[in-house]
């Protein structure tokens, strides 16, 4: 059986479980510090298939057969797999598109592609003053999500005194990007995986209920999209191409009723959502897996038209191991986990978030919600939050997603 080695930052053990179904699976998230916890190391154990390691360059040393980095700040890595000779999957430096949001700015000027109204300010007290004037925008920190996630300037504002504390000293040097709000405009994102300058066909076209849930459709070509998005799709080739991107991928688009499009922000790791559906749904995952390490794009075969997650929460596990007791692990997604026992348990993450995995969906429409509902109903986890929504919802929102030129 061919090797392979997954080197992550304990979000997405998930790839190596789907990959373990045709390799010999290593998986390392990272953990050293002067002062290692134990549960650092936790993540991955007892995965069924799954090796958990600790010393990702002797792994690497061992030449597997294919090296997948699914997350962000582990270039070093990949660079390393790359100049082996070891076919590789990640981003490479094309992932500055996600972690720098001016760079990526810079990316749509140059691709003659729309650009929300924007600022770029350094040091927060320079930010709490422009919003006092600009009060109908949203703030974004580039690299430091850990730091601050999206906020609009009105919850900025009233979080600034605890911001303010926990950044210390370099809040005056932090660079924020303030946008102008975009209102009427319908947020929707193109899913799958890139290999160099090529978007794998088909792929996935979905929109996410911030937080809650997340719906999409198969299409099959980008020929299907709205004019305004091809144009996107062919800046993304020529950048990626550029970098050797070759992974996952996800993108945010607002689109606004008259068919302006502004791409928001960009996903160059395993989207979440919906990257648990895609691995669950997608038939010949390790053959699409292969095609990207070595550099040929093989196309998707999906097992249904309709992709579904519903995002699954604990305020528990903010701070505490949280035991998840599901029928099978076929039905889901979680981060930061391990198996002990034959149980599942998500282990707390420093970034203290709630968020812990997604049960899944995939066939027509009616059977991909009625899928992911039932799954979500099936699992029991200490305070477990999960809003499972109504089809008529999700039908209501294709409409509108149709009306726009997003249709299956």
């Amino acid at each position: 059986m061919p090797s392979a080695l997954v080197i992550d930052n304990g979000l997405f053990p998930d790839v190596a479980r789907h990959l373990a179904k045709s390799y010999d699976v290593r998986y390392f998230s990272t953990w050293g510090n002067s002062f290692p916890l134990s549960r650092e190391q936790a993540v991955g154990l007892g995965i069924p298939g799954v090796e958990r390691v600790n010393e990702p360059i002797r792994a690497l040393m061992d030449k597997p057969d294919l090296v997948v980095v699914p997350d962000l700040y582990l270039t070093d890595y990949e660079m390393l797999a790359r100049k082996a000779g070891i076919p590789t999957i990640g981003a490479g430096d094309a992932a500055q598109l996600e972690t720098d949001r001016w760079h990526l700015k810079e990316f749509l000027t140059e691709h003659d592609l729309d650009v929300i109204m924007s600022v770029e300010i350094e040091g927060i007290e320079h930010v709490k003053d422009y919003l006092k004037e600009h009060p109908d925008t949203y703030i974004k920190v580039s690299v430091f999500r850990g730091d601050m996630e999206t906020r609009s300037a009105r919850d900025w504002l009233t979080e600034y005194d605890d911001l303010k504390s926990r950044l210390g000293p370099l809040g005056a040097k932090m660079r924020f990007i303030i946008e102008d709000a975009i209102p009427d405009a319908f947020e929707i994102g193109i899913d799958g995986w890139w290999c160099d300058g090529a978007l794998a066909e088909p792929f996935v076209v979905g929109a996410e209920t911030k937080d809650s849930r997340y719906w999409g459709y198969v299409c099959e070509s980008t020929k299907r999209l709205p004019k305004e998005v091809q144009k996107v799709v062919v800046a993304l080739g020529k950048y990626f191409g550029k970098h050797q991107y070759r992974g996952f991928f996800s993108n945010e688009m607002r689109v606004l009723p008259n068919g302006q499009v502004f791409f928001t922000d960009a996903t160059c790791r395993v989207p979440s959502p919906p990257g648990g559906v895609l691995m669950a749904a997608c038939r010949n995952l390790s053959a699409v897996m292969k095609g990207l390490g070595d550099g040929t794009p093989v196309p998707p075969d999906f097992a249904g038209d309709w992709l579904f997650e519903v995002v699954m929460k604990s305020d528990w596990v903010s701070h505490h191991y949280l035991e998840v007791d599901v029928p099978s692990l076929d039905g889901y997604t979680f981060h930061n986990y391990c198996m002990i026992d034959g149980k599942v348990w998500v282990i707390p993450h420093d970034s203290e978030m709630a968020e812990f995995g997604s049960a899944i969906g995939f066939g027509d429409l009616q059977e991909g919600f009625d899928m992911a509902t039932a799954n979500c109903t099936a699992i029991k986890a200490d305070r477990l939050d999960c809003d499972k929504g109504k089809l008529e919802d999700v039908k209501e929102e294709i409409e509108k997603a149709a009306k726009l030129g997003f249709a299956k």
